[in-house]
Order: C-alpha cells, then sequence, then structure tokens
C-alpha cells in the first residue's frame, strides 16, 4: 500500500490515515436543545449525504492517491469524503469549522482529480465528486493565502510567488472569483504582477 509506512509483510502504519480522519472531527456537532423526538432530515437532505455515509475507512482511495504518496500531510480522500459526510449534514453545526480545515493546504486545495481515488473505491463512492462539493462548499468565503496559492495553481495551473504577500492585500477573493477567473487578475495586481 502505497503512502503508508510498512512494517512487515503486508503490515502497515495506519496512523496517518486515522490521525488525518480525526483531524475532520468526524462526529456530530449539535450544541442546540435536543428535541423530544429525533432530529428530523428530508428525504433530499439524507440524499446529499448519501454517498459520503457509505464509507468504511478502507484507505483504498487514499492509498490509491499520487498526491497523499508524495505528500503525506495531504489530508487525503478518505478524510474529505468523511468531512463532506458532516458538512452536508443539516442537522450538525460544525459545518465552518470542517469547511475551514478543508481550506487548509493540506485539504480540498491538494486535489488534482486524478480519479485513482474512485476507480479504487470497493463501495463505488463518487470520491472525486465529493471532493470538489466541498471545493464547492467553501463558497463566498474569503480563501487564506495558502488557499489563493492552491486555487490559483489549480485552476490556472500556474504557481504565483504569494511571498510577503498580507492576506488583507486579497479582501475581494473568493472561491467564485477564482473559478470565474477574476481572482488571478485581482491577485496578480494585488501583488504587483
Amino acid at each position: 500500500i502505497r503512502g503508508l509506512k510498512v512494517e512487515k509483510d503486508l503490515l502497515v502504519d495506519m496512523e496517518p490515515f486515522f490521525d488525518s480522519y480525526k483531524a475532520i472531527m468526524p462526529y456530530f456537532i449539535n450544541e442546540s436543545p435536543a428535541p423530544a423526538a429525533e432530529r428530523i432530515q428530508s428525504e433530499e437532505e439524507a440524499e446529499r449525504m448519501a454517498h459520503s455515509s457509505n464509507c468504511i475507512l478502507c484507505a483504498c482511495c487514499t492509498t490509491s492517491c499520487p498526491i497523499f504518496w508524495v505528500n503525506g500531510s495531504y489530508l487525503g480522500p478518505a478524510a474529505i469524503v468523511q468531512a463532506h459526510r458532516f458538512i452536508f449534514d443539516s442537522r450538525d453545526e460544525a459545518t465552518q469549522q470542517r469547511l475551514g480545515i478543508m481550506n487548509q493546504n493540506t485539504g480540498v486545495w491538494r486535489c488534482r482529480t486524478a480519479y485513482n481515488c474512485t476507480e479504487a473505491c470497493p463501495r463505488d463512492i463518487p470520491i472525486t465528486q465529493l471532493i470538489e462539493e466541498v471545493s464547492g462548499a467553501q463558497g463566498p468565503a474569503v480563501i487564506t493565502q495558502q488557499g489563493l496559492a492552491l486555487a490559483v495553481e489549480w485552476f490556472e495551473h500556474i504557481t504565483p510567488v504569494l511571498a510577503g504577500a498580507e492576506a488583507k492585500a486579497l479582501p475581494q477573493l473568493t472561491f467564485k472569483n477564482i473559478k470565474e477567473g477574476a481572482a488571478p487578475v485581482a491577485a496578480g495586481e494585488a501583488l504587483g504582477f
């Protein structure tokens, strides 16, 4: 299994995999008073997270990911799928915290859409699609300097030099702007390119 340290024979150290899993807070968070009955979801709301709920944490997707092979700090597809499950759970209240984790340089911006993860999944979960949904859920939130660098590289296939740039110098840059092609121009102007 690539990306995980071999202990002996077919035994690998799964700690990095489970550390990534724990980092996304894979548990239900809701501080609201509990209702008298269950916390009800509509069928549409339940369907939104149906694929990500099917993950069995086998690590096939993560160990098939070339980014994970090269960069062990990348959360990996399985952790992002687990984050998806809670980000799109209408009953959970920690969406913004999880999106903040996903917006780090070890999160969704590292994915290069190789589709190895989707092909490796024994449960036929559309992992790449779920990763794209999580990156799209970043919405109008301002992207961090690291997130900006990775997003620009991804959408424009370039690596801008952001050394010394202040996040406050890039106030209007959002995920939507980058997808629409406005951010590279704005980033270039803001950074003097």
